[in-house]
């Protein structure tokens, strides 16, 4: 991967009107009035002042996470930034920063190839480095967060460049700052730095991931990297077949008085303990209300994996928001809990 300091060619920003068809994983038909490629750190100063001609923005990654309407009038910034470097280096840790444009899975590939551990568990996330904070993606009993040092990023509110780092950006479950209202779309994320480790200890905590390991003794990172991309594979459906974003909703966690009224309804119940509060599978909600291959239009849930939401041709962003506001009423009525989407409706 080249170095970001290698990506300061000058050029001029153009501004067109694009067909966002094959930049988003659901492949929802959305145009773009005013789409711009960012693949360049020289472009920031011009990228900032056109900003401020238009009252929003969104920033589109690998649109892994995003519910595309039909068409977009806001400025749509297609972030390409591409580059990795090392930023500084101990005996124990070493500090990479890669650019927001950089496909995620390539970066966790490329970390256990060089002997740079902790991202393993993270295998196979859709989206782009750049796009990970926003989320807080995780998988497995790690979450981003918990090798995450800082990120560069522009202000659209002011145009200036801001540094954040673990406390500024108030990570949660699949959430953060970013996500706040009032931040929606406020910051561009350029480039973000990883606190990895330079040995190897293993995460194999998560119960869903016990049940595919025989020997954790003589796994290496490629190991557990492997094995969960055949989970992940075999779980969810290609997008390149059948148009998702993955997980559509959030597991959502209860406290534990709660859990015991929904245990004495539902004795089946599937949850994840978290310290003092429970993980209600979310998928086990969204089945027991018989959602299992429901559709609306082309929009449909899987027939296999009652999280996943699938386009099975020329779905629209309705379709897809409808079926998802289904489920959310449906499971309410029935267990008192609302769902929490995960992808971004734009």
């Amino acid at each position: 991967m080249d170095n970001l300091s290698n990506n300061l060619n000058i050029h001029k920003i153009s501004i067109n009107k694009k067909n966002l068809r094959f930049l988003n994983t659901l492949g929802l038909n959305s145009i773009a009035e005013s789409y711009i490629n960012f693949d360049n750190f020289s472009d920031i100063p011009e990228l900032i002042k056109i900003s401020k001609n238009f009252s929003k923005i969104f920033c589109l990654g690998s649109g892994s996470n995003v519910v595309l309407s039909e068409y977009i009038y806001d400025l749509v910034i297609k972030v390409n930034l591409k580059g990795i470097e090392i930023y500084k280096e101990n005996h124990e840790d070493i500090f990479l920063k890669i650019a927001a444009g950089e496909l995620w899975n390539d970066i966790v590939f490329w970390s256990i190839s060089n002997r740079y551990y902790g991202l393993e568990n993270l295998a196979l996330i859709p989206g782009t480095v750049g796009a990970a904070p926003i989320q807080n993606i995780g998988a497995y009993g790690v979450e981003f967060c918990d090798y995450f040092h800082s990120l560069l990023a522009i202000d659209i509110f002011n145009g200036k460049l801001v540094n954040m780092y673990l406390n500024d950006c108030k990570f949660s479950y699949r959430n953060s700052i970013f996500k706040l209202k009032n931040n929606l779309n406020r910051f561009i994320v350029l480039s973000v730095t990883l606190k990895l480790k330079k040995y190897w200890v293993p995460n194999l905590n998560h119960n869903n991931l016990k049940k595919y390991i025989k020997n954790q003794k003589s796994l290496s990172a490629l190991d557990v990297y492997e094995i969960i991309c055949n989970i992940r594979n075999k779980k969810l459906p290609n997008y390149k077949i059948y148009g998702n974003v993955g997980s559509f909703f959030k597991n959502p966690i209860i406290d534990q008085i709660t859990y015991k009224q929904l245990f004495l309804k539902f004795p089946d119940i599937v949850v994840y303990t978290q310290n003092d509060f429970y993980k209600v599978s979310a998928g086990w909600l969204i089945e027991k209300c018989g959602f299992l291959g429901k559709n609306i239009g082309n929009a449909y849930v899987d027939d296999k994996h009652a999280l996943i939401i699938i386009n099975k041709g020329n779905a629209k962003a309705i379709d897809i928001i409808n079926l998802a506001s289904a489920i959310q009423s449906t499971v309410l009525s029935k267990f008192g809990i609302l769902l929490e989407k995960e992808p971004v409706y734009v």
